[in-house]
């Protein structure tokens, strides 16, 4: 998502409205602002992941035949699967990738709270998608203001970004003496 962007425009119209429309119109806006912010933020942060797993793994040797099947059969359309977006974690996607891995990153979130509230908004902010496309866009309500879907976007946003530096450290060798037991 070009976060600034899309934001700033939003923003725009907020601004406008707040000068020349009614108090309604801005409460209007709020709702629809804050479900096309999550929207976005969710597109992005599905598009990103899948992009950095498939960078990763040819990163780390797999070659074209593999990163293709990868990219059909694993990530294409199943982004939503690989999580429990009722979860405020995201131990079903870690999970996905071993015992080994799983343990080292959770105690890797847990070691930092920064990245643990931002998994939480990460969730959160997927979990509101969800909610959003299968429980009929515009009855829905985003449940928050246009200003706090930008807030959790830039929060959740940290783990998003975090992540594919800890595959590929993981991809280098997960230190095994930092797994803890399921």
């Amino acid at each position: 998502m070009n976060d600034v962007r899309v934001h700033n425009e939003l923003s725009a119209v907020r601004d406008l409205l707040r000068a020349q429309g009614t108090p309604s119109d801005v409460i209007a806006f709020e709702e629809l602002g804050a479900k096309t912010l999550l929207l976005c933020a969710a597109s992005y942060f599905e598009r990103f992941i899948c992009s950095s797993l498939l960078e990763t793994a040819k990163d780390t040797g797999s070659i074209p035949l593999f990163c293709n099947f990868m990219e059909k059969q694993a990530l294409e359309r199943k982004f939503h699967s690989m999580f429990n977006w009722d979860s405020s974690n995201a131990n079903k996607f870690f999970g996905l990738f071993g015992q080994e891995f799983s343990g080292w990153i959770r105690q890797q979130v847990k070691d930092d709270s920064a990245i643990e509230q931002a998994v939480r908004e990460f969730m959160f902010v997927n979990n509101q998608r969800n909610v959003l496309v299968h429980g009929n866009f515009a009855a829905v309500s985003a449940g928050i203001t246009f200003d706090e879907a930008w807030d959790r976007y830039r929060t959740a946003l940290r783990f998003v970004e975090w992540l594919p530096s800890k595959l590929r450290e993981a991809a280098a060798g997960v230190p095994t003496a930092a797994v803890q037991p399921e």
